[in-house]
């Protein structure tokens, strides 16, 4: 039920977030399984996901909670990042982790709900990197952050900006900021 940011595993497994709270797995052999979220927050909306070695499950709340959530293969949910410099996240796209380890999410809009912000020339969305150095806003003023893919070099951050409708990368530095825009 509204699969979006759907991924793949080498085995052939497809993870897909599942709009009633989790998400649902289609195994290579065909099998489908659902796994809810036991203690979910209320109007809990999974949208990107990112598998971790255990087969936890990072998840974004695209929800009015918002936020990243981890979720357990059992369905147990802790909350991974609910706020950023003080704040309380606004409801969030994305989260995806690269090669180093490092865990990148994005959040649309400052708005809420989030369609106050589909217009032309709008641009208030930001992404976020959590590494072991802690969370942090590292880059902002994106005209409606979707999906951050960090590309198979980790040299560049690629970012899909769907009401500004282009695609924009930043060079990552060593330290994780992000360099100069380009489109």
């Amino acid at each position: 039920s509204r699969c979006e940011c759907v991924m793949t595993t080498r085995s052939g497994d497809l993870y897909v977030p599942d709009r009633r709270g989790g998400v649902s797995i289609v195994r290579a052999d065909g099998r489908t399984e659902r796994v809810l979220g036991r203690n979910a927050p209320e109007g809990f909306l999974p949208n990107g996901i990112a598998l971790l070695p255990d087969r936890s499950v990072l998840m974004a709340d695209l929800g009015p909670g918002g936020g990243v959530w981890q979720m357990t293969p059992d369905g147990q949910m802790t909350p991974k990042l609910l706020q950023i410099d003080g704040r309380k996240l606004e409801p969030t796209n994305f989260v995806g982790i690269d090669a180093k380890g490092r865990t990148w999410v994005t959040v649309s809009t400052l708005k809420v709900p989030r369609e106050q912000a589909m217009k032309k020339g709008h641009a208030d969305g930001y992404i976020v990197l959590m590494d072991e150095r802690g969370a942090r806003i590292v880059a902002e003023g994106i005209g409606f952050t979707n999906e951050a893919i960090v590309d198979p070099t980790g040299a560049w951050l690629y970012v899909n900006e769907t009401i500004a409708r282009c695609t924009s990368r930043f060079p990552i530095r060593p330290d994780g900021s992000l360099g100069p825009r380009e489109v």
